[in-house]
């Protein structure tokens, strides 16, 4: 009798086993339709940014007089909580990079945003700012990119003089870093 009753209980345990696994497997479906969804939307905006890479490598469209330390700087924050000081430590390089001459900041997060303006001193040198949505889930992603190609389009449109290269700053293991993003590093491409 009790080899039945251990027979019963795991067989039930396979069968709600089994309605997990099933579960799991629509939801996994559902994300996979939705990213090939997305996708048409995806490969736009690549060959949008890539259109934007080959007109900024062009050395005729570099601005005269712009001088290499004029930057405009993408610093993208952490939307999200459970970043500790993520937010702060960033807003503490841009009180840096804004005393430069030249500097451009666009500030992707409100988070930042605010942890920047809450970290800067007292009649610290104004840099021209722009803040730009922050990505909290992948869902938004989509709209955010397309808000910062719009951004990198009117950068291109720019007057003369102004900064036209894009630099990352970010934060990793090895502390900040920059990473130019347009002109694209290395070779033009064709």
């Amino acid at each position: 009798m009790g080899a039945q009753l251990q027979l019963r209980e795991r067989a039930t345990l396979l069968g709600d086993l089994r309605q997990i696994v099933q579960a799991m497997k629509n939801l996994a479906m559902a994300e996979l339709q939705r990213l090939q969804r997305s996708q048409p939307a995806l490969a736009e905006a690549q060959t949008t940014l890539e259109a934007a890479w080959v007109q900024l490598a062009d050395p005729a469209a570099r601005p005269e007089g712009g001088g290499a330390e004029d930057r405009i700087w993408l610093v993208i924050g952490a939307e999200r909580g459970f970043c500790g000081a993520f937010n702060a430590h960033l807003a503490d390089a841009l009180s840096t990079l804004q005393a430069r001459p030249g500097q451009t900041l666009w500030l992707a997060g409100q988070r930042l945003a605010d942890a920047w303006q809450a970290s800067r001193p007292a009649g610290a040198p104004e840099a021209p700012v722009r803040v730009l949505p922050g990505c909290g889930a992948l869902d938004e992603a989509e709209p955010v990119l397309a808000a910062w190609l719009q951004a990198a389009g009117e950068a291109m449109a720019l007057p003369a003089g102004a900064p036209r290269t894009v630099w990352l700053l970010s934060t990793g293991a090895a502390g900040l870093q920059a990473q130019r993003l347009l002109p694209a590093p290395g070779a033009a491409r064709p």
